[in-house]
């Protein structure tokens, strides 16, 4: 059985998953964005409609931009919110959102414009986008967005994993049934070699080279006072690497219904956006969302999906899931 990259293995077995008429995506993912009536994404609102509550200008349209959009369960729960605020409070925030739905699956988009429209949030554009090619489309080249959200879509696209042993680079190759080897490999990337010898040896390490590009040119995108928020699964902090090299090495690529994810590795993603001129900030999500409401929030996982409550007794651990805010 063939050792490939794993860029070469993630293309293969994603390409499958997602033209399979056997799909069911949201049977196969527990996600935060996703989750119906989920935390996450009224958090994103509050944050939102906090930042934007005393805008000066009077009567700007805020451009809304969410990419790799899923069910649609994100931004319905994020309209709905800042509209409950805009009532509460007896504000326009809502009015003055023009929401942007991107994904590289017209029937995404399709399925997802029809929730919305259903609950009564028809004014949303869709816009064709694959995030794995990083180009920005034509259709929002030319715009400006006063917030971009990409919820766990980063660490679905390709990447490609490195190891130092001693002074020694080896790439870290993949076959179908996920069993990994390595290889002499030659890793072409300034920030990438300068982790690999900067963390300790032995450890699997994430290039998210693909990821990184996209993120930057999205990052294009922003307005002169807008946000680009990132939510994913990954890692941050040095601490990760107390566990043993044989733990963190096994959970570093996994499967999901037949789509293979890897570990985003944001220590990587924020040096190359700081790199590029942009400002990238990285913290828990569940701090974000703690700062949004103002409360302390638990972890919960059920049938719905992985969310947060402010009930007490959740769950209190670490879930690796990370909120990174690149401004300009």
């Amino acid at each position: 059985m063939a050792f490939l990259s794993l860029s070469e293995m993630m293309e293969k077995r994603n390409t499958q998953y997602y033209k399979s008429a056997k799909t069911k995506i949201h049977d196969d993912f527990l996600t935060y964005a996703q989750s119906k009536g989920g935390m996450l994404p009224r958090a994103c609102a509050a944050d939102f409609y906090a930042r934007n509550l005393h805008d000066k200008e009077e009567g700007r349209t805020l451009r809304v931009l969410e990419i790799g959009v899923g069910a649609g369960n994100f931004a319905l729960g994020f309209l709905g919110e800042v509209q409950r605020r805009d009532h509460r409070n007896k504000t326009d925030i809502s009015e003055r959102i023009a929401y942007t739905l991107a994904d590289f699956s017209e029937n995404m988009l399709a399925n997802a414009e029809k929730k919305l429209s259903g609950a009564g949030f028809p004014n949303v554009e869709t816009q064709i986008f694959d995030a794995a090619k990083a180009q920005i489309p034509d259709g929002i080249s030319d715009s400006e967005f006063s917030q971009i959200y990409c919820n766990e879509l980063f660490s679905d696209l390709p990447a490609d994993v490195f190891v130092r042993e001693g002074e020694k680079i080896y790439e870290v190759k993949y076959n179908d049934k996920m069993e990994d080897q390595e290889a002499q490999g030659v890793l072409n990337d300034v920030l990438g070699m300068a982790l690999l010898n900067s963390l300790p040896k032995d450890y699997y390490l994430p290039i998210n080279s693909i990821a990184a590009k996209s993120a930057n040119a999205i990052a294009g995108l922003l307005s002169e006072r807008g946000a680009f928020d990132i939510f994913d699964y990954g890692f941050y902090s040095a601490e990760y690497f107390a566990i043993p090299p044989h733990m963190w090495n096994k959970g570093v690529v996994r499967e999901y219904g037949t789509q293979w994810t890897v570990d985003l590795n944001f220590i990587y993603m924020s040096a190359s956006l700081n790199s590029q001129g942009f400002k990238a900030s990285v913290e828990p999500q569940k701090d974000f969302a703690e700062k949004a409401f103002g409360e302390k929030l638990s972890l919960s996982e059920g049938p719905k999906g992985l969310d947060y409550s402010k009930k007490s007794g959740g769950i209190e651990e670490d879930d690796s899931f990370y909120h990174m805010r690149v401004v300009k």
